[in-house]
């Protein structure tokens, strides 16, 4: 959990995983999503400022692993959700960033555990020849 200018954000993985597992990921911004609408009537009110999510960029180790570009039919404090398969430790970094050009960004570390070597079993060998 990172604290920034708009809020909070969450970033949750697990801390470890087996090479090649399916890890699951989620992000949640704290973010208000305002487009600027007056509370009272529908018209657009110039003390409200609209300040809405553009995008989201996570990265592993330095590579994109998902690019977001979020539009206006998004509530208020956005949740996002995906999956990974890894096969090497590394950092996951979330950024994301506003139309007033305010940037939050989150990152965790997530240690592979390399998969055990299993020698095949008696049964399953070829005879030697």
């Amino acid at each position: 959990m990172a604290r920034n200018k708009t809020g909070l954000v969450y970033l949750r993985l697990p801390a470890f995983a087996q090479a090649g597992d399916i890890v699951p990921v989620q992000v949640k911004m704290k973010h208000p999503m305002d487009v600027g609408w007056s509370e009272e009537g529908n018209r657009l009110n110039p003390l409200n400022p609209v300040g809405r999510l553009q995008t989201l960029k996570c990265l592993f180790n330095g590579r994109e692993v998902l690019y977001a570009d979020i539009g206006d039919g998004l509530s208020a404090d956005p949740y996002v959700s995906f999956t990974l398969r890894l096969h090497e430790s590394g950092t996951l970094e979330a950024r994301w960033e506003d139309e007033n050009g305010i940037v939050g960004v989150i990152s965790r570390f997530i240690r592979i555990i390399p998969t055990p070597y299993r020698t095949p079993s008696a049964a399953t060998r070829e005879p030697l020849s």
